[in-house]
């Protein structure tokens, strides 16, 4: 990410230096080189407990010894930056061809504004560490960049993993068959006569499609998006908690070709953004309302009975869709939702640090320390580094 950063850096530097002339490409490149300076930053802010705010701007002693700030800090750097680049967007008249960033067609200067206005509402949603902090954030500012987002699917054509440009691990190695299985707490979610939890390593027989779609509360995702499997070919030394007897297949066109056509963010994403901030703002019947369109992913593909304004049930769909149908949509989502909503099982961290290895080449004095595990490690400590505070306290944890 800090490589991104100081590669757009140095774009932007280029850019504003009199003796380099772009031309009619300068707005373009600038938008690009924010954008890039933003979502790099957004999701070490989205990750990590602190960071670096290092753009160009930074020189002399700022550049050689940055300060390390808080993630609410370098997230509010940003979503500043992601503004400046759908700024320029809209104000300049350009297109970002698919050797920039492979999105079927490019995208013209209108809709990579939207793109930036998108990830600033991704970041700024899932921000928060605990369920106390996910309520306080500005969700009107999340409506806001929702609004003025994309109003489809965006995706990227992954098309060359081989040769290493255009690519997505996730859906590769997630989805392979024998590498992954989806939890059977995602199962369990879309039909309860299934387990949420394995600790003895049973299989479970396959699900009888008449029993899915003839039945409303049962998810159809789980016959169109996940393949039942007969046994587990996982060791079980690992622990037999981890089998499962479903794997993820929505993605299966990718699996050998190793060429497709796969949401980056998707419009199910931004609709449950936009139902969780009406909800927190309290206006529950215009979150059900989104949760309820006949045209929505929660209908279409799940088949599932309309919600009513309240907001235990609300929220509720929201988590579901988030584990269900955006499943591996982008990297730390579930993560992100379930610590927002104090669903993480106690001692699990809620951020990384920064990595120990970092903070001695950079020439950092606070000691080196960590998050996470049933009680706080020996020598934790430092400054901001307080233990309990990024380690999930279980309060709603799921079992």
């Amino acid at each position: 990410m800090y490589s991104i950063n100081s590669s757009a850096s140095d774009v932007i530097k280029a850019i504003k230096d009199p003796n380099i002339d772009f031309g009619a490409d300068a707005a373009r490149v600038e938008a690009l080189a924010r954008f890039a300076q933003g979502i790099t930053m957004g999701q070490i802010a989205l990750t990590f407990d602190r960071g670096y705010i290092v753009d160009e701007n930074s020189e002399g002693e700022a550049l050689a010894n940055a300060t390390a700030v808080s993630y609410g800090d370098l997230m509010d750097h940003a979503i500043n930056k992601l503004v400046e680049a759908a700024t320029i967007a809209k104000a300049n008249s350009f297109t970002v061809i698919e050797a920039v960033i492979n999105t079927p067609g490019g995208l013209d200067n209108e809709g990579f504004a939207k793109l930036a206005h998108s990830f600033a509402a991704r970041f700024i949603a899932n921000e928060g560490r605990t369920e106390a902090e996910r309520a306080a954030t500005d969700w009107n500012t999340v409506i806001t960049h929702v609004r003025n987002g994309i109003s489809f699917d965006f995706k990227i054509n992954n098309d060359q993993w081989v040769t290493g440009f255009w690519y997505n691990s996730g859906y590769i190695f997630l989805v392979y068959p024998g590498w992954a299985r989806v939890d059977m707490r995602v199962i369990n979610m879309m039909d309860d006569s299934y387990p949420s939890h394995n600790p003895d390593g049973l299989d479970f027989p396959a699900p009888d499609s008449a029993r899915i779609f003839d039945n409303a509360e049962v998810d159809d995702r789980l016959w169109t998006d996940y393949q039942h499997l007969p046994s587990n070919n996982f060791r079980p030394e690992r622990g037999l908690y981890f089998y499962s007897s479903f794997r993820h297949n929505r993605h299966n066109e990718y699996i050998g070709p190793w060429s497709a056509i796969l949401q980056v963010i998707s419009l199910s994403e931004m609709d449950m953004y936009h139902a969780e901030a009406l909800a927190q703002n309290g206006d529950l019947a215009g979150a059900a309302d989104i949760l309820n369109d006949p045209a929505g992913a929660r209908k279409v593909r799940g088949g599932l009975p309309d919600v009513a304004a309240d907001a235990t049930a609300i929220h509720a769909a929201i988590h579901h869709e988030r584990m269900v149908e955006q499943f591996l949509d982008g990297v730390g989502n579930e993560w992100f939702d379930m610590r927002g909503r104090d669903m993480l099982q106690k001692g699990s961290p809620l951020h990384w640090p920064i990595p120990a290895e970092i903070l001695e080449t950079l020439g950092v004095t606070i000691p080196f320390y960590t998050y996470g595990g049933a009680s706080e490690p020996f020598g934790n400590g430092g400054e901001g580094t307080d233990w309990a505070a990024g380690t999930a306290s279980g309060a709603k944890a799921w079992r």
